[in-house]
């Protein structure tokens, strides 16, 4: 403490103490000292030249607040430690005086265990009038601002921190581990700039943040409104045992860019966060990566080297309970110029560790670099994903770890799986391009495909628990491991296996529209099926016979070999397997629901005699004995069916079976019986919704001592229920007859399967069918049929009456029909015949505030 003037001295005892305490020179004019009102020193003229000579007349333990005021202009070439412990009502601000500017502190600032310190760089009238540069060259590993040593409770604020510290461990301003036993904790940065001392001295990292040990780890560090830059490798960077961070509102940019001549040529990552395990809570929210200017804003930021750029790399803990939140950041305005073929650009890149994503962008970006602009790039972990961006151009790139989709998806760009599990838990539309070469594609919603879809290696899961659609494709193995019909909306091509565990696989809506859509299996690809687990539709495979050989065309259930002494076809056969429906000749014979078209680029060659094995299971008979079957063959699939015998028959693990011996054509080949010949010969059958019923109708060429037909229902496909009769009018009939049936049962949901059970006065009986009709979940908006060609009806359940506005829109957001109608509370019906191209849709009712949401899809 400075002593007392003389007359101060002398008169102690009868001078007010006011008057001694600025004779002291405590206090500078206008300042006052009251009670609960800081202790104000002045730095930069008069008694304290630099800050350590303040810092000196303050207790270690604060004892009340403090502040340290430069004055306006002042340079004060010093390291500073700040060593000081105060509370939340006892605090050390240094910072300029009021109407200061430009106050400068050149040197480096360490705060060892300093406990509520506060640096800030406003004044009275506006922030960042305080600098702390380390301009300590040639030494260029010194930092200007360090925390260590259990730091905690400190604010930086308003401050210009610039450096020149290159070392790859270091930083313009460090958090350090020291001998600290609990952390840096409860420490933040807001509203400074980090930055570069000159265009020729750059620092590697702006802010480094060392690796600490778990019991002292860096817990609830704040960085908020900052602006980072100019960096050649890291703008932040956070080791392991850092926990509980919130980085929200800054600006990572490089304005030096903005100049050709001090681009930077170096691999850069605007945010590197590796908690490592025990680093949970982490809040990464609303920052900005690009530009020249703060905000993304300026110019380009241009990279000329030839390394990766990314904006956020994270690594860190896999609490659920204690979630790591990335949500609303944004990168912009960045240029990759090098054409180097590796180069990629990763906006966010996690590494491993769980982190929940949301509304994150990437917009004006280029990669001149193979390797593309990656909006998402998971390496491994947990990532779970409200909602994600990939515009045209841009990629998702999944190489490890689980990645989950929570809600609708469409993606503009290219999605790329390598390895790790990628799950929809609903829709996933994509119009561009899907890479598989690895890993799960776990799919529980419906699944688009309008552009290229390509898996060569790994596996497609179709998991939904319900009625799923599955989109067109290339898959290398698709698997559809729960129950409900699973129905192409486009061809099917297996590179491998496609495995039913569970479910249906429709290639088709209306199931008696054979050859709509087709699955197909190349040669070395196969088809496993059980007897409640099956494609009802169309499987193509063709191969290749070889003499000696047994081919089964993919496990089709169909197998052909050359028999003894046969002339072998010089060009592969390709074989159609169609179930689900059975052909009908004109005298009313009908098979079983499962046939085959045998067809080549060659005709078949005389002396040709084949061996054919036709397995089948015990729904597909329709009520037929399996005991009478015996083979049938037409040149066109109908009429003339020209009987062709029966080598053996029997039962197998999952069904029934039946040989054939020296087939010598080409064509349709059938099974049925001999002994029960139909006496109605059917010539249509069809099942279409109207609103909540289904209208069957069906006719017959001619009728022999027909008694009527039983309209059966079933919710699998497999096991039927009787719905009504419809009887004949007379048993007998040369001339065509119209029958129709109406289901009016209430409550229907999800996919029915109809069928009818034919009856003849002798007892005999015949199945036709099925047809398959969807009634979509009971939601308050419908659409049917959800396939449509030109027109589909709306089925809007209104809570009230208002004016309901229904619009349709594209994949891009553009609406391609509307109307208004007025609506009562209740059911309401109308009629749409939108002018669109084929493709997936929007249907939206907006009534009374309300959405209401159904997807179409045009033909």
């Amino acid at each position: 403490m400075s002593k007392l003037p003389r007359w101060a001295a002398q008169h102690a005892a009868t001078v007010p103490a006011m008057l001694l305490v600025a004779a002291a020179g405590w206090l500078g004019p206008g300042q006052a000292l009251g009670q609960g009102q800081p202790k104000v020193y002045k730095v930069g003229q008069g008694r304290y030249a630099t800050l350590t000579e303040a810092l000196a007349e303050i207790p270690t333990t604060l004892d009340q607040s403090y502040e340290l005021h430069i004055v306006n202009g002042a340079i004060l070439s010093e390291n500073v430690l700040i060593n000081k412990v105060g509370t939340a009502s006892r605090t050390l601000v240094i910072k300029p005086d009021n109407n200061a500017a430009n106050t400068q502190i050149q040197g480096t600032i360490t705060l060892s265990g300093a406990h509520y310190v506060t640096l800030s760089g406003a004044n009275n009238v506006g922030s960042q009038q305080l600098s702390v540069v380390m301009n300590n060259a040639p030494d260029d590993a010194e930092p200007a601002l360090v925390l260590t040593n259990d730091a905690r409770n400190n604010t930086i604020s308003g401050v210009r921190l610039l450096g020149n510290n290159t070392i790859t461990d270091g930083g313009v301003v460090e958090l350090r581990r020291g001998a600290s036993s609990v952390g840096n904790d409860n420490n933040s940065f807001t509203g400074n700039y980090f930055g570069n001392i000159s265009s020729t001295e750059v620092p590697a990292n702006l802010v480094y943040v060392g690796s600490m040990s778990a019991a002292s780890a860096n817990d609830n560090v704040t960085f908020s409104n900052n602006e980072f830059d100019n960096f050649s490798a890291f703008g932040l960077s956070v080791g392991t045992n850092n926990n509980a961070w919130t980085i929200t509102n800054n600006s990572f940019y490089h304005s030096l860019s903005a100049v050709a001549a001090t681009r930077p040529a170096t691999g850069q990552t605007a945010l590197s966060f590796r908690g490592g395990t025990n680093s949970n809570s982490n809040t990464i929210t609303g920052n900005v990566i690009g530009g020249t200017a703060a905000e993304g804003n300026g110019g380009v930021w241009t990279n000329t080297g030839t390394d990766d750029f990314i904006g956020m790399t994270l690594s860190w803990g896999t609490n659920a309970a204690l979630p790591n939140v990335v949500a609303n950041n944004v990168a912009k305005n960045i240029n990759l110029s090098s054409s180097s073929s590796g180069q990629s650009f990763k906006a966010i890149e996690v590494v491993a560790g769980r982190a929940e994503l949301g509304n994150n962008t990437v917009s004006t970006v280029v990669n001149n670099g193979s390797s593309g602009v990656n909006s998402l790039f998971v390496r491994g972990g947990t990532v779970v994903v409200a909602s994600h961006a990939v515009p045209a151009g841009q990629l998702l790139s999944v190489a490890g770890g689980t990645t989950t989709v929570l809600n609708n998806l469409a993606i503009a760009g290219n999605l790329v799986l390598t390895a790790g599990k990628l799950v929809f838990d609903k829709d996933f539309t994509t119009s561009s391009r899907f890479t598989q070469t690895g890993g799960i594609l776990d799919i529980k919603g419906n699944l688009y495909n309008y552009g290229a879809f390509i898996s060569t290696l790994g596996a497609v899961q179709i998991t939904g628990n319900g009625n799923q659609l599955i989109g067109g494709g290339t898959y290398y193995n698709l698997e559809v491991l729960e129950q409900g019909t699973k129905t192409l909306i486009g061809d099917v091509i297996i590179g491998n296996k496609l495995t039913l565990s569970k479910g249906i696989v429709a290639t088709d809506e209306n199931t008696s529209a054979a050859g709509q859509h087709k699955i197909v299996l190349p040669p070395l690809a196969s088809i496993a099926e059980t007897t409640t687990s099956y494609v009802l539709g169309t499987v193509e495979a063709a191969r290749t016979l070889r003499e000696g050989s047994t081919e089964d065309f993919g496990s089709m259930g169909f197998a052909l070999a050359p028999a003894s002494g046969s002339v072998v076809p010089s060009s592969a056969i390709t074989v159609t397997r169609i179930t689900g429906t059975a052909p009908i000749s004109n005298n009313g014979n009908r098979g079983i629901l499962r046939y085959f078209n045998l067809t080549s680029a060659n005709a078949a060659p005389s002396g040709m005699r084949l061996n054919m094995r036709v397995e089948y299971a015990n729904h597909e008979l329709a009520g037929q004995p399996w005991e009478e079957q015996a083979f049938f063959r037409s040149a066109n699939g109908s009429s003339p069916w020209q009987p062709k015998g029966v080598a053996s028959r029997g039962t197998t693990a999952t069904g029934y079976f039946a040989t054939l011996d020296g087939a010598d054509a080409l064509g349709y080949y059938a099974l049925a019986t001999f002994q029960r010949p139909l006496p109605v010969g059917l010539t249509a059958f069809s099942a279409r919704r109207q609103q909540q019923t289904a209208v069957l109708t069906w006719a017959t060429a001619t009728e022999l001592n027909n008694r009527g037909f039983a309209v059966e229902v079933s919710a699998d496909g497999q096991h039927y229920r009787e719905l009504g009769f419809v009887a004949a009018p007379e048993g007998n009939s040369a001339t065509a007859r119209n029958y129709r049936y109406v289901d009016t049962e209430p409550g229907k949901q999800g996919t029915r399967y109809y069928r009818l059970r034919q009856l003849d006065h002798d007892g005999k009986v015949a199945f036709y069918g099925p047809q398959v009709v969807s009634f979509g979940a009971g939601s308050a908006l419908a659409a049917f049929p959800t396939a449509f060609d030109n027109s589909f009806e709306v089925e809007l359940t209104a809570p009230a009456a208002g004016i309901a506005t229904f619009t349709l829109t594209d994949l891009m957001g553009r609406v391609v029909w509307a109307k208004r109608q007025e609506v009562t509370a209740g059911l309401n019906q109308l009629q749409a015949a939108p002018n669109c191209r084929a493709g997936s849709y929007v249907l939206t009712a907006t009534l009374n505030g309300q959405r209401y949401q159904q997807r179409v899809v045009r033909k």
